[in-house]
């Protein structure tokens, strides 16, 4: 980063400002040790013998020698902090990729399955991407129940960053998740993009979403858009918090408790109809990887986005490199320059010179290039020597970082992919080392390309992928038949395949004596089955004789029963014939008899009446009345009181019944 000094001065390395101060206390060591030579030759001489015995130690000579030493570490350290002065204008064209992200801001994203939660890791995940977008345009949707276009496309990346930081969930009131009008709002915000330089980065955590999300997906493959899904949250779900109310979690109109899942099946639907891919969000910077830089970057046409005149300022540490290289040779050259020279021969002892050449090899790229050192390395240089560094000091997690961002510095070079698999190897991330290995050994450089081929070997070994770590070391002696690590890994790996074959086929035989033993038990109690079977079936079948013998007794007594009672009513209807013809006559004589007793009727009703009006005991009457039921003893009180009134009142009076 350079910093101006004052208008039209610059600095374009200003953490070298350390050289500067180390220079200042080479002057204050001069001037000590020539303050502090003449004080110990005073002390030894005599007065009168001072001109002539220090006229040396002050001569223009070695005051100039003094000072050309003190210059040449002055003008050294000024030239590594590169300075600049005057400029020229250069066009400048910018070529990318137009790139929106839409980002779910729905309150689902606030579950806690991902910490702190998804919306802060989505956020954080699209700073990440800010990292290494470089000439792309890009843009900024939020979206929940609707959709709203936060940053439009930009190159600057500050804007984008102040319009993130604005996102929350309160942003956009209309709950849900709708997938389909993001798509359809980023075609709008697309308009201006070239037809084959448009990408979509849609985060979410696809629920809630509504139906027409394939529509809209096959809408933008029409304008040229691909659509690359990352999936924020986990399969098995997870409460979502309530804002309103700390501590508690939302729940549905039914009291139940509302759980957010990941739903990755739509994000695979939406990125296979338009020809991206879907990442679910990862810790590390996998998911960008396959995204932006397998995808987007190599994948997607770049455009034309922006040309413009820039000022660039010309670099002037030359001149005082050129001036410090002059001032060695005038000291050089100097005669009475022998005052400095015991602090000289103090300060560079062997071990002095070790320290600064080891120094040297540490900050110089791969061939310890003395330019570089003096402030003139490249992004990617600068990178692969801070990676180197972290290696060095075992920080593995450090290195594979900053040799990721070397190789985003220069993609083309597999030495850079090489040390990243190296790296994450160390780390004990063998999955992502193995697609790193794959690509650089790819290399031309034969070494190279066996050493790839090597450590991928390796990484297949440890996730357990014997057959592909064989093709590995093979691949190895194909190009280097005397390399000894990979014969004797592959024999080691082979014999590991012939140990694990033997111990399968040895547990393929315990299987299958195990199911012949099961067969035979099997085969014992379906014997005993069927004899148990026979056994019941005969007992059955004897019953069942008995049964149908039983019936058949039945059946006889029941047809002997119909026979004598159809011989009953053929007789019985003959008896019936007869019976009426005796009622009849007995009828007729009834009729005679009648008309001979009307003359006798009289006596014969007063004897009835006789008859009826006879008197029951009080213990007769009251046994009568307990046999009948309760109503019908409350009829006959009704009708004995009516006769005792009918009686007393001499047939006069007396109620009718």
């Amino acid at each position: 980063m350079e910093m101006e000094l004052f208008s039209g001065l610059r600095i374009g390395v200003p953490s070298n400002y350390p050289w500067i101060i180390v220079s200042g206390v080479v002057l204050l060591l001069l001037i000590f040790q020539g303050k502090k030579q003449k004080s110990t030759i005073r002390k030894m001489i005599h007065d009168k013998n001072e001109g002539f015995l220090l006229s040396d130690l002050s001569s223009n000579s070695k005051k100039l020698a003094t000072c050309s030493f003190f210059l040449i570490i002055l003008l050294s350290s000024i030239s590594l902090l590169q300075p600049k002065w005057g400029f020229h204008w250069e066009e400048v064209k910018r070529h990318g990729v137009d790139v929106i992200v839409a980002i779910d801001v729905s309150k689902s994203m606030l579950a806690e399955d991902i910490k702190p939660n998804r919306l802060i890791r989505a956020k954080r995940k699209i700073l990440d991407l800010l990292d290494i977008v470089e000439g792309d345009r890009v843009g900024l949707i939020a979206f929940a129940g609707t959709s709203f276009l936060q940053c439009p496309l930009t190159l600057d990346y500050g804007a984008f960053q102040m319009f993130l930081d604005l996102l929350d969930t309160d942003l956009i009131p209309q709950q849900g998740t709708a997938i389909d009008d993001a798509i359809h709002l980023s075609i709008e915000a697309f308009k201006s993009s070239a037809k084959k330089s448009k990408a979509l980065i849609l985060i979410t955590d696809g629920e809630g979403h509504s139906g027409a999300y394939l529509e809209a997906a096959k809408k933008a493959k029409e304008e040229g858009i691909k659509i690359y899904t990352m999936g924020f949250g986990s399969a098995e779900g997870h409460p979502i918090p309530d804002p309103a109310h700390k501590g508690k979690n939302l729940k549905d109109s039914n009291g139940n408790l509302v759980i957010s899942k990941l739903n990755e099946q739509i994000l695979q639907e939406i990125a296979l109809e338009t020809g991206g891919v879907y990442a679910q969000a990862q810790n590390n910077d996998d998911d960008l990887q396959l995204i932006y830089v397998n995808e987007i970057q190599t994948k997607i046409q770049k455009n034309n986005l922006k040309s413009s005149r820039q000022k660039r300022f010309e670099n002037r540490f030359q001149i005082f490199l050129l001036l410090a290289i002059v001032f060695i040779f005038l000291e050089s050259y100097l005669k009475q320059a022998k005052s400095h020279l015991p602090l000289i021969k103090r300060v560079l002892t062997p071990k002095t010179l070790a320290l600064v050449f080891f120094s040297l090899s540490q900050v110089s790229y791969a061939n310890s290039d003395l330019v570089n050192y003096f402030g003139m390395a490249s992004a990617e240089e600068k990178l692969y020597l801070q990676g180197k560094s972290s290696f060095q000091d075992k920080k593995f997690k450090e290195a594979s970082e900053a040799f990721a961002k070397a190789e985003l510095e220069n993609p083309l070079s597999t030495k850079n992919l090489y040390n990243v698999g190296s790296s994450l190897y160390k780390s004990g991330d063998y999955q992502r080392a193995i697609s790193y290995f794959e690509r650089s050994k790819e290399s031309e450089d034969d070494s190279l390309r066996a050493s790839s081929n090597y450590n991928l070997g390796n990484s297949h070994y440890r996730m357990g992928q014997l057959d592909k770590a064989i093709k590995a070391y093979e691949e190895v002696l194909k190009t280097t038949p005397d390399h000894e690590k990979a014969k004797k890994n592959l024999e080691f790996v082979r014999k590991k395949i012939k140990e694990k074959m033997d111990k399968q086929k040895k547990n393929q035989k315990q299987q299958k004596q195990q199911n012949k033993d099961q067969k035979q038990n099997k085969d014992q109690n379906q014997k005993g089955e069927k004899q148990e079977s026979k056994e019941s079936q005969s007992q059955k079948d004897s019953q069942g004789s008995k049964d149908q013998q039983n019936k058949q007794n039945k059946n006889k007594d029941q047809q002997k029963k119909e026979k004598d009672k159809s011989e009953e009513q053929k007789k019985g209807s003959k008896e019936k014939s007869a019976s009426e013809k005796k009622k009849e006559e007995e009828k007729k004589a009834e009729e005679a008899k009648k008309k001979k007793d009307q003359d006798g009727k009289k006596g014969s009703d007063k004897k009835g009446q006789m008859k009826r009006g006879k008197k029951l005991s009080k213990e007769e009457a009251q046994r009568f009345l307990n046999r009948m039921r309760r109503e019908n003893k409350d009829q006959m009180k009704q009708f004995i009181k009516y006769k005792l009134n009918k009686q007393g009142n001499g047939n006069s009076g007396g109620k009718e019944w």
